[in-house]
């Protein structure tokens, strides 16, 4: 838009600006110039409960309130003696698994609060504004559209501007785009690419030189920074771990429903005390509900967390570690992420002839060689970073732009003394590079033959710097020019092909006059003169020839991309790079392999449609060519190229495009993690199943991130997916383990209600094995080694269940049941050994907790006082507990695997071995010691244990030993589907 249109048709004068009435009436209209993000509204104390009441948190507190009401109820009934604490102590045990879930639950959740702030952090405070006709400092937030912004060097850009005054201004986009690299702002030059426009400001950018007037065309929420918080906040999808905990809140509906129906029973029943049911509810709860999941799923996102930090990747939000195993698509950036960012000049085309720069011989170089070399070292704006003393030329490190910095490098590699090649031929004029022109100009002095001679060097894209090589009015043929066109284009389309980064060098000695001098001192002041004579006196020149600079792959990113692709992982590559580029480097990295063709070669070759796209598995997309399309268009188009296409790359892809791709991915049913490193990539970062950023990427995209690449390499990304994949089967493993001692404890409460066998579980014993038989063991399983190559499956997306029916089939039936009979085996010897056989035992639980019976007899005839009946019950819970820490134990080495053997997976799990150690002595602990508060007794003999118990240890390991050997024998038969949980 012209300017004067335009400040009509913002109602504003370049001169006075806008008048306080305007600016009024706009902040009323439209508001306040800042980021409308949501803000951490929520109380953290509501949060926190909300949290603590997720899956069965609400039965654990109503539990922990009924073991209350049963300790107060005991209370006031038996007055006339002392009160064991027991339900009391269990309601408080509760209470703290309650508290301690919320809170593991609470550091595992995502925190926005993070990201808004990266954001609101990119604005300024301040700023200078240009109103009734006098400049005001106002705060950025009353920035309004229409304003005149009065920028000067330091400042940060309150909006996006329209430059239409500029003296030496530039402008640096590193907050947005995490790469520095300042644009000289010139209000002339304009360009349909808004990024590559130089007379527009976008807003939290550096202003570092100059001064300038500029027009405000879009404030924060319309601004390219607002656009892409917007788009950041859009809701996101559900994490793993979210939906796991959904699943286990189905489960404890299912419990709770069941605990209600128990409970009507058991209060119903002809002569059951209401205090038994209540006794036989709250402990038949503890036994179904694993209070120990919260536990085990927070030690296990932690321990992949640590695992993931020594293989350099950084987990911001531990639920990601959990949903990285299972990635179905891989949407990663190109630049820096695939490639190791050290580019390095790798051909020259020089003498009409394309050469690896390392087989050339500069002792005998031709002159043309040479003045290419120098060429490349003088219209260079690349230099050594101070504060380098003591350290060898070769091995200093320089600062520029990437291909000043690496033709530099090359040059130095030649001329040690580059340094005083620079001093001898002095630089006059400068005009840098930029994105518009696409061309850089250098000026220098130099002495040849004892005589000083001035030296043109332009240095830009091959066909721009062959229009300087014409005359200006272009009348000088390509055959007078005296250069191989065609040749020169092959090795220039051939390079491009093979993902080089090309520049064209020329030059020409011009007559010594003072219009270089004169354009030298008024080029910040007089930017028109300085212009007109570029356009002058920079034609005409000779070609000197092409470097092209190589950005090499990371060594070991073919073989990352053949494992994602091995693991049933879609690789889609986001760029906005060239088509030529990006295709090139897919091709170099294995996205595209070398076998397939991409559906552009392959339509010209066979003269086919590109819409037979079925015919081909590859495309690389120009996604510049769909900017007119409309957005429900694009993603139609976007369903059908992921669908077809095997390969696919999208080139020249903006942000709503780059956002669109990943949810079309999601939409189609796709787990995705995306890969960024810029605020351009912070929506679709952020929208991702799992974000990724890279190291020492943009503020906000680390903030938007779930896990930082500390070493920016794809690779590490496809080493951590196999650790989350091994965390899961890890926790089902911990989980499997942890739910078989739940059977024996619920057979229990059962002969206890309904058998009235006197096999009463105390509470705190059902603790005392849920927390240190159940769960201090099961941590060391996340410490096993996968059984076989994790990368080699296909993501397990449409079975994604931690408490699956194979999960719970063989914890509670197959395990379980053995487990069960093998306590009451032992409990039923035992109680025969001291006078009561089950015959006797069966029915008898009224008398034997009746306070009054003191003469109970058993099978001999003898009588049982209450009290002798009551440490007779703690040494039988005793018994109880002991069988529960052998079958365990021998659980625990048979839960290493869940399909190989344990001789194949071996031993050296050392944590685990020292779990196996502990069991065995917290065994001769529970045997040997008194602990009459946790209801355990001392037994005066153990001989006929051993001979009960080792049977059914042997029994149990030959089953399981059985069950797995079929798994490995006959892959995917009825015994797989059913039982194996791995």
């Amino acid at each position: 838009m012209d300017l004067e249109q335009l400040f009509r048709t913002l109602k504003t004068d370049p001169e006075t600006g806008l008048t306080s009435a305007q600016v009024s009436r706009r902040l009323e209209a439209n508001g306040k110039n800042r980021f409308y993000l949501p803000t951490d509204t929520e109380p953290k104390l509501f949060e926190y409960l909300r949290h603590c009441f997720r899956g069965f948190g609400f039965l654990i507190f109503l539990s922990a309130l009924a073991s209350f009401f049963l300790y107060i109820m005991k209370k006031r009934l038996d007055t006339d003696k002392e009160l064991d604490p027991e339900y009391c102590i269990a309601g408080f045990i509760m209470l703290t698994f309650f508290l301690v879930s919320g809170f593991f639950r609470l550091v595992q959740a995502n925190d926005d609060i993070e990201m808004v702030l990266a954001f609101r952090a990119l604005m300024p405070i301040n700023c200078t504004v240009l109103r009734d006709g006098r400049k005001k400092i106002i705060r950025a937030e009353n920035v309004v559209l229409g304003d005149v912004l009065d920028v000067v060097s330091g400042d940060r850009l309150a909006a996006d501007v329209r430059f239409y005054t500029s003296h030496g201004l530039e402008v640096n986009n590193v907050a947005l785009t995490g790469k520095s690299a300042p644009v000289r702002i010139d209000p002339e030059q304009t360009h349909p690419n808004r990024w590559l426009a130089h007379n527009l400001g976008f807003a939290c950018s550096h202003v570092t030189k100059g001064w300038g007037l500029a027009i405000v065309i879009a404030c924060l929420n319309d601004s390219e920074v607002g656009i892409m918080a917007r788009l950041c906040m859009e809701p996101c999808p559900k994490s793993r771990a979210t939906k796991h905990i959904k699943q286990v809140t189905i489960y404890t509906y299912i419990v709770g429903i069941v605990m209600f129906f128990m409970l009507l029973c058991t209060i119903s029943m002809v002569n059951q005390p209401i205090e038994w049911a209540i006794e036989f509810n709250v402990g038949l709860m503890i036994s179904l509900a694993p209070l120990y999941l919260p536990s085990l799923m927070f030690f296990g996102l932690f321990h992949a967390r640590q695992r993931l930090l020594k293989q350099q990747c950084y987990v911001r939000n531990m639920e990601s570690a959990y949903t990285l195993g299972t990635t179905t698509v891989i949407c990663s950036d190109l630049v820096g992420t695939m490639t190791q960012r050290k580019f390095h000049v790798s051909e020259v085309y020089v003498d009409e002839e394309l050469l690896l720069s390392e087989d050339i011989e500069w002792q005998n170089a031709s002159e043309a060689k040479m003045e290419l070399l120098h060429a490349a070292l003088l219209c260079n704006e690349a230099v050594v970073r101070p504060g380098q003393r003591g350290v060898p030329v070769q091995e200093k490190s320089l600062y520029g732009l990437d291909f000043d910095c690496a033709t530099l490098e090359w040059a130095r590699g030649i001329l040690p003394h580059f340094a005083q090649v620079r001093r001898e031929n002095e630089r006059l004029a400068n005009k840098p590079y930029d994105t518009m022109e696409k061309l850089q100009m250098s000026v220098h002095i130099r002495e040849r033959d004892g005589v000083q001679e001035r030296v043109v060097y332009v240095k830009g894209p091959l066909e721009i710097v062959l229009k300087h090589c014409r005359a200006e009015d272009e009348s000088e043929s390509d055959t007078e020019m005296g250069i191989d066109l065609v040749a020169l284009r092959a090795a220039h389309n051939n390079l491009k092909q093979r993902g080089r980064n090309t520049c064209a060098y020329a030059s020409k000695v011009v007559r010594a006059s003072g219009r270089i001098t004169i354009a030298h001192e008024a080029y910040d002041s007089h930017r028109k003169s300085f212009r007109e004579f570029l356009q002058v006196d920079s034609y005409s020149l000779e070609l000197l020839g092409m470097v092209a600079i190589h950005d090499p792959p990371f060594p070991n990113i073919r073989r990352s991309v053949e494992r994602c692709r091995r693991a049933g992982i879609k690789l889609v590559l986001l760029t906005r790079a060239s088509v030529l580029y990006a295709r090139a480097i897919a091709r170099d990295v294995g996205i595209i392999s070398t076998q397939s063709e991409t559906v552009e070669f392959s339509s010209s070759r066979l003269n086919a449609s590109q819409s037979q796209r079925r015919m081909f598995s590859s495309a690389a997309i120009d996604m510049r060519n769909w900017t007119e399309r409309e957005s429900h268009h694009q993603y139609w188009e976007l369903q059908q190229l992921l669908l077809c296409y095997e390969n696919l790359v999208f080139a020249r892809i903006a942000v709503e495009q780059r956002f669109m791709v990943v949810n079309v991915c999601q939409d189609l049913g796709a787990i995705v993690t995306v890969i960024g490193n810029t605020v351009h990539h912070t929506s679709a970062v952020r929208h991702g199943n799992v974000g990724v950023a890279t190291y020492g990427s943009a503020i906000a995209c680390q903030a938007c991130a779930d896990i930082i690449l500390l070493d920016s390499n794809f690779s590490t990304l496809a080493t951590a997916i196999g650790t989350s994949r091994l965390m899961f089967i890890n926790m089902r493993k911990a989980l499997g383990y942890a739910l078989s001692s739940c059977m024996p404890m619920i057979m229990a409460h059962f002969a206890f209600i309904l058998l009235r066998v006197p096999i009463r579980l105390f509470v705190v014993v059902s603790f005392f094995i849920d927390i240190f038989v159940n769960l201090l063991p099961a941590l060391t399983l996340f410490y096993e080694k996968a059984e076989e190559d994790l990368m080699l499956q296909m993501p397990k997306v449409y079975d994604d269940y931690l408490m699956n029916k194979r999960t719970i089939f063989v914890s509670f039936i197959l395990v379980g049941m053995i487990e069960a009979f093998a306590v009451f085996i032992t409990y039923f010897v035992y109680m025969a050994s001291k006078g009561f056989y089950p015959k006797t035992l069966l029915g008898s639980s009224l008398q034997w907790f009746d306070h009054s019976a003191n003469d109970i007899s058993d099978s001999y005839g003898q009588e049982w006082s209450y009290g002798a009946r009551q440490r007779l019950e703690h040494k039988a819970s005793t018994i109880f507990t002991l069988t529960i820490i052998v079958m365990q134990c021998t659980n625990l080495i048979l839960s290493k695997t869940a399909r190989a053997s344990l001789f194949k997976q071996g031993f050296g799990n050392i944590p685990l071995n020292c779990a196996v150690v502990y069991l065995i002595c917290l065994g001769f602990v529970v045997a040997y010691l008194q602990l009459p508060s946790m209801k355990l007794e001392r037994i005066e003999s153990y001989t006929w244990f051993f001979y009960c118990i080792w049977p059914m240890a042997v029994f149990l390991a030959l089953v399981e030993s059985v069950r797995r050997y079929v798994l490995r024998r006959f892959p995917g038969s009825w015994l797989e589907v059913e039982t194996y949980y791995g």
